[in-house]
């Protein structure tokens, strides 16, 4: 019950559950998805501190 998005990279789960795991070019994601919700306050985060990331 594990979410796996990747934009080419190779990524692996092995032994693990009620992940949601994103890849892009530049950042990995792994965040349980009962605190998916959250990714809010990283996005702030960024905005405030990252910029460039965006």
């Amino acid at each position: 019950n594990n979410f796996l998005r990747s934009n080419g990279q190779f990524i692996a789960l092995l032994g693990v559950d009620n992940l949601v795991v994103v890849g892009t070019d530049d950042a990995i994601l792994v965040i349980n998805k009962e605190r998916v919700e959250e990714v809010k306050k990283i996005v702030e985060y960024l905005k405030d501190n990252k910029e460039d990331l965006l």
